[in-house]
């Protein structure tokens, strides 16, 4: 099963949609719409309820390949925060909306207030890609070198600003960050950040 087989049945059967996908599936209509544009890897234990959504006989599914399953197991899981698509640098509209829950890995399980975040452009190409998943732990130290999802205001906007890149330093008036592609260095207004969150790793989801 794959995003192709999906959307052929969206297409051919009638009264199936995405919405009510998503509905079956417990998950935010964002998920889906992510599974379609292959940003998303369906995950082995939800084919039995796409199937069922569709009517579709239930087969024994191939497992999916080990690379895209998380190594670790538990029940505990981490929202994944949804944002607009990327622009300049890839600068996005922070919503701070739940699109989905992954996996909780376990380098961060004393982490209280853990989220998970796609990337969204390639700023920060190849360190990341479009698409990749990336685990935040805001309660980690920010130092130089590390990673960071930094949220901050703008004038223009009503609502927040973010982007990931490179922590390079702190001073003053201004906090000093770097991306990959083009490469360059970034200064954002101190007083303009709401968060920099350290970025402790990056996967599948």
């Amino acid at each position: 099963m794959d995003a192709e087989w999906i959307r052929q049945r969206l297409d051919a059967i009638p009264g199936k949609t995405q919405a009510g996908l998503a509905r079956a599936l417990g998950l935010d209509p964002a998920a889906v719409t992510r599974i379609l544009q292959g940003k998303r890897h369906i995950k082995a234990y939800e084919i039995p309820a796409i199937e069922a959504y569709f009517d579709a006989p239930h087969r024994e599914s191939p497992p999916l390949p080990r690379l895209l399953e998380p190594t670790w197991r538990g029940g505990e899981t981490i929202p994944v925060l949804g944002v607009a698509e990327a622009g300049k640098d890839g600068l996005v509209e922070w919503n701070g909306e739940v699109v989905d829950r992954v996996a909780k890995p376990p380098f961060m399980a004393g982490a209280t207030n853990a989220y998970a975040v796609f990337v969204q452009g390639d700023s920060m190409w190849p360190r990341y890609s479009h698409g990749e998943l990336v685990y935040v732990h805001p309660g980690r130290p920010v130092t130089p070198g590390c990673f960071v999802v930094a949220q901050f205001e703008t004038p223009d906007s009503p609502t927040p600003r973010a982007f990931i890149k490179q922590y390079v330093r702190r001073g003053g008036a201004q906090t000093i960050l770097h991306q990959f592609n083009p490469k360059k260095d970034l200064a954002l207004a101190t007083a303009q950040l709401k968060a920099l969150h350290r970025i402790v790793g990056s996967g599948e989801a």
